[in-house]
């Protein structure tokens, strides 16, 4: 009897597959490119640095970028991606240092280059996996044309007077033996000491400092004491200072070495009065060493009232962000700095490219000079400051200072952006809350001096990714999941889809578990969609009218998919996954489907009722396949040719109002709803053979009435009486002398093999369903 069934299995669309061998052989198929189109949508990708693997944080970063920009596209847009590398800066020079032992400084800058462009390789090769759309080019910022740019605007802030000279103290790491900036550094928390001296109260705020003291100055008579910990005198002198300052020997490398509770035994067993507070200092993020005070030239940018009040107006007033308390937290860090220190005295770094004659920058004949320099760093890099003497006057002086590496990455608003071959401003930026005080602030600072306004619309800032116990997954710890072994087990679709099932303004966490039950959601969509795909095949095109059921399904579909597009628009991606998951497995795959088999399966191919159910079936497939374009692009591939779907088309909200007939219908499964709960029997086989008689107050036996005939198909059971009562109730009977049709698989108290329905559709005659 199956035969006389319309039982269709599409074999080329399977259910469950090696998902990442699938996509390995698909991966040239995708569609990752598309035509222009008149409205553009950029999100400038924030440089991440060239020295490591990539990790599954820059997998939250890179797929949360691809969902927007792929969802941008779905509403019309042009959408570019141009994939950025941060390739300057300390920690490739201090990696360089520890196989490189030459002392020529051209020698070093091309190992570095090396060096960062073997790690820029190594990590595109992971984000292409990823099924990046729209991938246009990429960019670095040791690119010649972008460190020239960058040197160009430096000179024009000199002389703009807003950035100058000052000798100043700085934060100085002993390991990285540099300049810290106010991006590198943390807040740890330490003990401090206090004691008392000759009726002067000496607080120190960390208590390794009390190991290395050497002078105390106060605004007090001068005298000396013995330390208790070294024996050796300190020295206190009297200044005109309104604070106690005091200075340590140079032996500071030492201290971290130390034990704080190692000097407290010493000095509680040298009888020594003190007390210990707690007290936070500054470390370097790198390092986790604490930071000194160091006197250096440094040249420095103001951040004055004026700038700072500018940068709040424009952020209260133009930018959108996402959360919405990231607008305050960009005002109060730019708010809290006082200026930003952009020079380094490093090696590997964009040079200032600045000569100095009598205090001066610019000169007579400077203009000539920085032409020559800017005009050959453009065609040969930075490399030409250090290979070739570029005056040979003895009173202008090179200077070797470089630039802050988020100067660098700051200015790609302008050095990027905004030029000839990519002639677009940013529309938004997306990275970590990490970059509030780094890739954001720079950006926003240096594009409202030079261009007095934001360098985004909007803004995005995600979490960070976790292990399953919410800490930061770390090596030393091996608590790290690597993006490669997530990707060769389970898919990017998968690890696409993990991402976007989580609300990416918070934290992450990642755990095999998780991954576990996102396969099962992934294979659970998959289900579905072999439905819609199996039960629409060569569809038979007539016009119908919709049977009830179906005209229900049809509404509310696009009720659903309005709700999606909303989320979508907020970037709420996590709620546009669990509503299609509501939808597809809910309301599709375990009510309409369960009830649809009977229609679907059992009556004549071209039966209005069958077709009427097709066309529901075949507007759902194509409608919402191109949600999965943005969420999972491998499964997109696989399906979009059996729904014919055309992914150039602009997708947009339905303006629905709720009909009469989608207000019954959602009574009528709420009723279902309650009585199915009741039973509490998940076996199909055992509901086919109950009877229902459902006991109703006059409310709900009008609505109910006029289905009466057809209401076992919504129930999914043998048969279905009503009885008008004061008080809604159901009973449930099981009848054991009843026959299974071999055709249909309904029960009936006598037949011969199959029932009359399935015996007149054999024999040809047509039957139709009313409603359901």
């Amino acid at each position: 009897m199956i035969e006389t069934l319309n039982i269709i299995n599409i074999s080329k669309f399977k259910v469950n597959i090696n998902f990442r061998k699938n996509e390995i052989k698909n991966y040239s198929k995708l569609k990752l490119y598309s035509n222009k189109k008149s409205k553009v949508y950029i999100l400038h990708d924030g440089p991440p640095y060239a020295n490591g693997e990539i990790h599954l944080g820059h997998c939250i970063n890179k797929i949360l970028k691809d969902l927007i920009l792929r969802s941008k596209y779905l509403f019309g847009y042009y959408t570019p991606f141009i994939m950025g590398w941060d390739c300057h800066g300390i920690p490739i020079e201090m990696e360089v240092k520890k196989y490189t032992k030459t002392n020529n400084i051209i020698d070093f800058k091309k190992e570095c280059v090396k060096f960062s462009n073997y790690y820029v390789n190594k990590q595109k090769k992971i984000f292409n996996k990823l099924a990046i759309f729209n991938l246009s080019g990429y960019y670095k910022t040791t690119d010649p044309k972008i460190e020239e740019k960058e040197i160009k605007i430096l000179h024009y802030l000199i002389k703009k007077k807003k950035v100058f000279l000052k000798k100043k103290k700085n934060n100085w790491c002993i390991k990285c033996k540099s300049t810290i900036s106010y991006h590198e550094f943390d807040n740890r928390k330490v003990l401090g000491i206090s004691f008392v001296i000759n009726n002067l109260t000496v607080r120190i705020k960390n208590i390794k400092n009390f190991f290395f003291l050497k002078k105390i100055y106060s605004i007090k008579n001068s005298f000396s004491f013995i330390n208790p910990l070294t024996n050796i005198y300190v020295y206190v002198k009297k200044k005109k200072r309104k604070k106690i300052f005091y200075k340590l020997n140079k032996n500071v490398k030492k201290i971290m070495l130390i034990n704080d509770y190692e000097i407290i035994k010493l000095l509680k067993k040298k009888k020594f009065k003190f007390k210990i507070f707690t007290n936070y200092i500054k470390v370097c993020w790198r390092h986790k060493t604490f930071l000194i005070s160091k006197k250096k030239r440094q040249f420095i940018l103001k951040l004055d009232n004026k700038l700072k009040k500018k940068i709040k107006r424009l952020i209260n007033n133009s930018l959108v962000s996402y959360p919405k308390n990231a607008k305050k937290n960009l005002i109060k860090i730019i708010n809290d700095r006082k200026e930003w220190i952009i020079s380094r005295q490093r090696h590997w770094g964009v040079p200032m490219c600045l000569f100095k004659k009598k205090k001066k920058f610019f000169f007579k004949n400077s203009k000539k000079i920085y032409k020559k320099v800017l005009k050959n760093i453009k065609k040969k890099g930075i490399i030409y400051w250090d290979k070739e003497k570029i005056s040979k006057n003895k009173k202008i002086k090179k200077l070797k200072d470089t630039l802050d590496v988020w100067f660098d990455s700051g200015l790609t608003h302008t050095t990027v952006l905004n030029r000839k071959e990519n002639p677009y401003s940013a529309n938004m930026y997306v990275e970590g809350y990490d970059q509030y005080r780094g890739w954001f602030n720079s950006s926003i600072i240096t594009s409202v001096l030079l261009n007095n306004k934001l360098p985004f619309k909007e803004i995005f800032v995600h979490g960070f990714a976790l292990d399953k116990k919410g800490k930061k997954m770390s090596k030393s710890v091996n608590n790290v999941i690597k993006p490669s072994y997530i990707i060769n087990k389970y898919g990017v679709d998968i690890l696409r889809l993990y991402i976007s099932v989580r609300n990416l303004k918070k934290d992450i966490k990642f755990s095999e578990n998780d991954f576990i039950n996102t396969k099962r959601l992934y294979l659970k969509f998959r289900n579905t969609i072999k439905f819609l795909i199996n039960n629409t095949y060569k569809i038979k095109k007539k016009k119908i009218k919709l049977l009830e059921l179906d005209k229900y399904f049809y509404i509310k579909s696009k009720i659903i998919f309005s709700k999606i597009i909303h989320e979508i628009e907020k970037y709420n991606f996590h709620i546009v996954i669990k509503i299609l998951e509501n939808f597809f497995i809910k309301d599709l795959s375990n009510t309409y489907f369960e009830i649809l088999k009977d229609r679907i399966y059992i009556l004549k191919k071209d039966s209005e009722s069958r077709i009427s159910a097709q066309i529901v079936l075949r507007y759902i497939g194509k409608k919402f396949s191109k949600i999965f374009f943005i969420f999972t692009p491998f499964l997109f591939h696989e399906i979009y040719r059996y729904f014919n779907i055309n992914i150039c088309k602009k997708i947009k909200k339905s303006k629905l109002s709720k009909k009469k007939i989608y207000i019954k219908w959602n009574r009528i499964f709420k009723i279902r709803k309650n009585i199915l709960k009741k039973i509490n029997n998940k076996d199909k086989s055992f509901l086919k053979k109950i009877d229902i008689v459902l006991n109703l107050k006059e409310k709900e036996y009008k609505i109910l009435r006029k289905y009466k005939k057809e209401l076992k198909f919504i129930f999914s059971v043998r048969k279905v009486n009503m009885k008008l009562k004061i008080k809604n109730t159901f009973k449930i009977s099981l009848n054991e002398n009843i026959i299974k049709c071999k055709r249909c698989w309904r029960y009936f108290k006598k037949i011969n093999k199959i029932c009359k329905t399935c015996n007149k559709i054999i024999k040809g005659y047509n039957v139709e369903r009313k409603y359901i």
